[in-house]
């Protein structure tokens, strides 16, 4: 095997919410991650060392830093093989949106170089490597649905009985995770306790109304303070005909749930004329 082609899909929250900080410096969440259609392009190419990263947006970094530059070197680590790979990004999933894609690539390379160095790393190991790159990334390694409790990474994977049409909106501008929980803990108890299990049961069903009720997320209340346009998306989503809608993780996306194709595609050309940024009409996977 020389190459391996793989998508890396985008997520939102339909519910988020954040608990205590934990030692390790990561924040007890109890959240539902879902993939969603919108993915990011990945090519693995078989090198005879070192890795060569190449994106097609300049929004990535290109260093050390890149989660999927990380997840390739910490195989390396443990595999102690001599092997490299040529990595090349075609990117979709916006940067700075709330929508996992950083996580997702990291995890796909995972999953793609432990076939293209054929290393055999079974399921278990590939998850606490994951865990070590990231809260979000030992989803992806799976992807679909899923509660997530701890830092994330404790999941409870569950089948939707049908997809659900979304309308994302993009505004022009991302925000930092890092500086959302920052702001986050500058104003403790703000957390409204939800139950996350008629979440559970809506998404089950593929319950587009239940779907749009239980939506919730702790950070906007923070988020909104600072991004106020955001809010605007947000109404504006729903004036669009959305069942609810929602900021994803933190920011700066909002998505909005809709009742089929054609109803999330008669909203996205209404949004176009109100809204600044980019839009995607895409579904649940």
């Amino acid at each position: 095997m020389s190459e391996v082609k793989a998508l890396a899909r985008a997520k939102i929250n339909p519910v988020l919410q954040i608990g205590r900080l934990l030692p390790s410096g990561y924040h007890e969440v109890e959240t539902i991650l879902q993939s969603v259609e919108l993915s990011d392009n990945l090519t693995f190419q078989l090198k005879d060392k070192g890795v060569e990263f190449l994106c097609s947006s300049s929004e990535v970094p290109r260093g050390p830093e890149n989660l999927v530059y990380k997840a390739a070197n910490l195989l390396l680590e443990e595999s102690k093989i001599k092997k490299g790979a040529r990595i090349l990004l075609d990117k979709n999933i916006p940067v700075g949106a709330g929508l996992g894609g950083g996580s997702a690539d990291a995890a796909v390379t995972l999953l793609s170089l432990n076939n293209l160095w054929e290393l055999g790393i079974d399921k278990s190991r590939l998850h606490n490597l994951a865990a070590e790159l990231g809260a979000d990334v030992p989803f992806n390694l799976c992807g679909g649905t899923a509660l997530a409790r701890g830092r994330g990474d404790h999941l409870f994977f569950f089948q939707p009985s049908k997809p659900v049409w979304l309308v994302i909106v993009m505004p022009g501008f991302s925000i930092s995770t890092a500086w959302a929980y920052k702001e986050w803990d500058k104003h403790p108890g703000k957390s409204r306790k939800v139950h996350i299990h008629p979440m559970y049961h809506a998404l089950n069903e593929g319950d587009t109304d239940g779907i749009g009720g239980e939506l919730y997320n702790d950070f906007e209340h923070v988020i909104f303070k600072n991004y106020p346009e955001l809010k605007k998306i947000k109404e504006e989503i729903v004036s669009a005909g959305a069942a609810g809608a929602l900021m994803s993780g933190s920011g700066s996306s909002v998505f909005g749930v809709f009742q089929g194709e054609s109803s999330a595609k008669s909203a996205a050309k209404i949004l176009k004329g109100k809204v600044e940024g980019k839009i995607f009409v895409t579904k649940t996977v």
